[in-house]
Formats: structure tokens, C-alpha cells, sequence
């Protein structure tokens, strides 16, 4: 027959228990913490497993360890309820966080259910489930990742769709409308034009590469608010499209730079921590007598984390679009020259106007194409997929800078090279802006710097040309030049500020040469 126990025993077995469970929520915040933070600190770049971001699966693989192993006493309903509302309201917050690195869009309903629904069921999956219930929500998240098709990180041969030009003619009421061409990814437009109001703009739309012969006619499939009789609040049409000198457009360009994951934002980090330890306070306090009234507050207190943290600047309005670079593209005594900005991630333009621009697409469809008029100016977003980068060309006047061999009129190079006739290249160095010819003179094999070469991608492309000053603007010598304002608007869709800006200039071949 067995002693009976010991009235303290029970009491030690459950603070045992508690305290299991306070470690583990501990050990998971140390875990999403260095997830967020480690592959910013130490420059690792963690993409993402078919499909799911490396941070995020991190962040689900520790709370379905920490929250849903199986606890060593049966607890009952309430216990359980209370349990999952600890361990979802700790995983949320840290899940936006991660959203939010991952460069995904935070605040939005689709990443609160998502990171919400994963949460709540695998901690369910594992508290109820016992050890089966353990491994399976383990399994769970391997499954999410198979099944969701991810992307691999190497650019593919090419987009099934191009971006075109449309103009709209919008009148409201108009919240949002959603605007396709066959099956590619629709424009989105959200609107907040009143009853009488109306705008007329240019925008991009993708539509599929390969489509019936024939105009293209896009379709409006949804607005908002609902169907109205008669409704022509939004008009499309095809505008007609731009194509630069094929000569210009045909050069190599400097690859953009690699993504680099942004750092978590510190006000985001604590707010986890705080909404974290606070629901451990509320489990200690109601879990022994009240577990369904500390399920409902521990509810409570994870919404309320997690609104707050998507009201949180650092969050709602990430700094950058990712990582870009500009390069120009021109022939000596020849307008206009041609510029390019590349982007990683997004591909983002102000001020929409009727300029002349076109957008190429490298890689892989975008993810998303959003018009967003709410502001005075107008924004055009186009969010890229995983490996893909976006082209964004436009014609510039360079105006009456000289860029020749004999004399550097534009800006500021470093580093810069020159090449003249079949002399090969020569490195110029630092090459100041108002400098003569710098660097060595060319035609000196015993000089090393003289057979210096520029970067791979800048040696295409110059077939016929007689001399070439290749380099990257540095400092303030590209002061005054800030893409074609006026034409599409304010310039943020460039690196004019964020990144690499090269400039590429050619002369006609020598009367020998011909």
C-alpha cells in the first residue's frame, strides 16, 4: 500500500511544474531573441526554406518545442487554455518581429492570423498531444515549409510576366480596386476618393508574357465599397510604351547588392520581452485557483502586445526598399543617356506621371504590385520575389558636364578606369571633379596600375566604341542630379542616396578605327 503523500509534495510537484514552464518561455524569448538579432550582428544571411524565412522558422521550431512539450502533469481544460494563451501571446509578438525583419508587410491582418494560427496549433497539438502531440507539431512546421513550394535564392531564366504601362481614370467613391490581365498578379489600388472626386495617373500592371495576339484589355475584378449600377469608377487603358536606345539598354549592369537582414527594432524587442514576462506574472497569479480567468486576461494582454507593437514607426514604415544600385549609361555628345536603377526586395516610385519609364523584370513574377493613392503624390510598389531583382529605366539629359578621357566634368570617380582605342584599360584612381587626366599614362606595361581592369560586367557591351571612362561616383560629385523630377515625380526609387551610383560613358571609335 502506498504512504500517503505529504501535504507539501503536491505543492513542491506544481511549483516544480511552474517553473518548468516559466524556463522554457525564458529560453524561448533567449531563442527568438538570437534569431532576430544574431544573423544582423554577425552579417549571416539566412534565407528562407521553401518559402519560410529562417528567423520565422526558428521562432516556430522554439515554441513548439518550449510551449507545446508535453507538460509532466495532466492539466485540465482551463490549465490548457491558460497555457496556450501564454505561449501564443509570447510567440506572437516575437513572430511580428520577425515578419518585420523578414522584410514582409507588418501590421497587416494576413501576418497576424498567420503567425496567431501557427502558434495556437502547435503549442495545442503539443499540450494535449502528449509526446505524439510534441513531435507531430515539430513535424507540422516541417510540412508548412515542404508544402508551401519555396523559391530557390538563384535568379531563374526569366519572369512570366512584364510590366506594362496603363492609364487610370478613377472616380469615387473608391476605397480599393483590384485591376488583372490574364493570371498574372493583379494591380492593387487603394484609393480614398469621395463621392464627385476623381484622378487620372499612369501606373505599371503585370501581364503575362505569353498571351493571345491582339490588344491587351484589362479587367477590373473587385471594388470597394460594393458594385454600384452602372459603375465606370475605374477605366483602364493601355498606355503606349517606351524602349530606350537598344544599344544603351543592352550593356551589362552592376549587380545589385546582396539582401541584408535589417536589425529588429529595440522598441519591438522589449515590448515582446514585457508582454512575455507579463503573461508569466498573470499565469503564476491565476493558474493554482482562477485558470479561466487568467486564459481570458493572458488573451487580453497577447492582443494587446501585439497591436501595439504594429503601431510601433520602426515596424509600421521599415527604413529602405533593400538593397539597390544606379548605374548611367552613355555616348559623349549624344542625349539622352539612359539610367537604370536596380532594386532587391521592392521596387518603389513617387509621384507617378506620364513620363517616359519602363520596368524589367529579372528573376521571378513580383509577389505583389500595389497603388497606393492615399497620399498627394501617388505610390506604385512593386514587392519582389525571393532572388529577383527589377529594373527601373528612364532617359536622362546630362546636360553640358564633359566626360572624356582628358577631362572629368561630371563628379567625383572612385574608383574610376579608362580605356582608349586598343591601348587597354588603365586604373585612373581617385579621379576629382574640374581633374585633367589622372592616373598613369597608358601605353606603360611596366606600370602595374596600368593593366588594371574594371569589374567584370563593365567590360560588355562597348563594341565600337573609341574610349570608355567607366568608375563609381563617390562623395558629392553627383550633387545636382537626382533622377528625371518632374517627369514621374520625387526620385525614391533609386540609390542615388542608399547605394552604388556608376557612370559609364563612350566616345565614337577614332577616324582609324572605323
Amino acid at each position: 500500500m502506498r504512504p500517503p503523500e505529504e501535504p507539501g509534495a503536491v505543492t513542491e510537484a506544481g511549483s516544480a511544474v511552474e517553473g518548468g514552464f516559466a524556463l522554457r518561455t525564458v529560453l524561448f524569448g533567449l531563442a527568438a531573441t538570437a534569431a532576430l538579432a544574431g544573423p544582423w550582428l554577425v552579417g549571416l544571411d539566412v534565407g528562407p526554406w521553401r518559402g519560410i524565412d529562417g528567423a520565422l522558422l526558428v521562432l516556430l521550431v522554439s515554441g513548439a518545442v518550449c510551449f507545446g512539450w508535453p507538460s509532466v502533469d495532466r492539466h485540465g481544460g482551463p490549465q490548457a487554455l491558460l497555457d496556450l494563451s501564454v505561449g501564443a501571446g509570447s510567440m506572437i509578438p516575437f513572430g511580428l518581429l520577425g515578419a518585420s525583419v523578414a522584410g514582409e508587410a507588418i501590421g497587416s491582418a494576413q501576418a497576424i492570423l498567420v503567425v496567431g494560427g501557427l502558434a495556437l496549433a502547435l503549442i495545442w497539438t503539443g499540450r494535449l498531444g502528449g509526446w505524439p502531440g510534441a513531435a507531430a507539431a515539430v513535424a507540422l512546421v516541417a510540412l508548412l515549409g515542404w508544402g508551401s513550394g519555396g523559391e530557390g535564392r538563384g535568379p531563374a531564366p526569366g519572369p512570366v510576366v512584364e510590366m506594362l504601362p496603363v492609364d487610370l481614370a478613377l472616380r469615387g467613391p473608391l476605397g480599393a480596386a483590384r485591376v488583372r490581365v490574364g493570371d498574372a498578379p493583379p494591380l492593387e489600388i487603394i484609393s480614398n476618393l469621395d463621392v464627385g472626386a476623381s484622378r487620372r495617373l499612369r501606373a505599371w500592371i503585370p501581364v503575362p508574357t505569353e498571351r493571345p495576339p491582339g490588344p491587351v484589355v484589362p479587367r477590373v475584378e473587385a471594388l470597394s465599397p460594393g458594385p454600384l449600377a452602372a459603375d465606370d469608377r475605374v477605366a483602364v487603358v493601355m498606355a503606349p510604351g517606351w524602349s530606350p536606345d537598344p544599344a544603351l539598354a543592352a550593356r551589362p549592369r552592376p549587380p545589385a547588392p546582396p539582401v541584408v537582414r535589417r536589425a529588429p527594432a529595440p522598441a519591438g524587442l522589449l515590448g515582446a520581452w514585457t508582454a512575455m514576462l507579463l503573461l508569466l506574472a498573470v499565469r503564476r497569479s491565476f493558474q493554482p485557483r482562477r485558470p479561466w480567468t487568467g486564459a481570458a486576461l493572458g488573451a487580453a494582454v497577447g492582443l494587446g502586445a501585439t497591436v501595439a507593437l504594429t503601431q510601433l514607426p520602426q515596424l509600421a514604415s521599415p527604413e529602405g526598399l533593400g538593397p539597390g544600385v544606379r548605374s548611367l549609361e552613355g555616348v559623349a555628345g549624344a542625349s539622352p543617356w539612359l539610367q537604370v536603377d536596380r532594386r532587391r526586395v521592392a521596387l518603389r516610385l513617387d509621384g507617378l506621371g506620364p513620363g517616359p519609364a519602363a520596368i524589367e523584370l529579372h528573376g521571378r513574377p513580383p509577389r505583389r504590385c500595389t497603388l497606393d493613392l492615399t497620399g498627394p503624390a501617388g505610390r506604385l510598389e512593386v514587392v519582389l520575389a525571393d532572388g529577383a531583382v527589377a529594373d527601373l529605366l528612364r532617359p536622362l539629359d546630362p546636360g553640358l558636364r564633359p566626360l572624356q578621357p582628358a577631362i572629368n566634368g561630371w563628379g567625383d570617380l572612385d574608383p574610376g578606369w579608362v580605356r582608349e582605342g586598343a591601348r587597354g584599360w588603365r586604373a585612373t584612381g581617385p579621379w576629382r571633379l574640374g581633374e585633367g587626366r589622372s592616373g598613369p599614362e597608358a601605353g606603360r606595361p611596366d606600370d602595374a596600375a596600368a593593366s588594371a581592369s574594371p569589374p567584370a560586367w563593365g567590360l560588355g557591351g562597348l563594341e565600337g566604341a573609341g574610349w570608355v571612362v567607366l568608375g563609381r561616383l563617390s562623395g558629392e560629385g553627383f550633387k545636382g542630379l537626382g533622377g528625371p523630377e518632374g517627369a514621374l515625380g520625387a526620385d525614391d526609387a533609386g540609390a542615388g542616396e542608399r547605394g552604388d551610383t556608376w557612370i559609364r560613358v563612350t566616345g565614337a571609335p577614332a577616324p582609324e578605327e572605323r
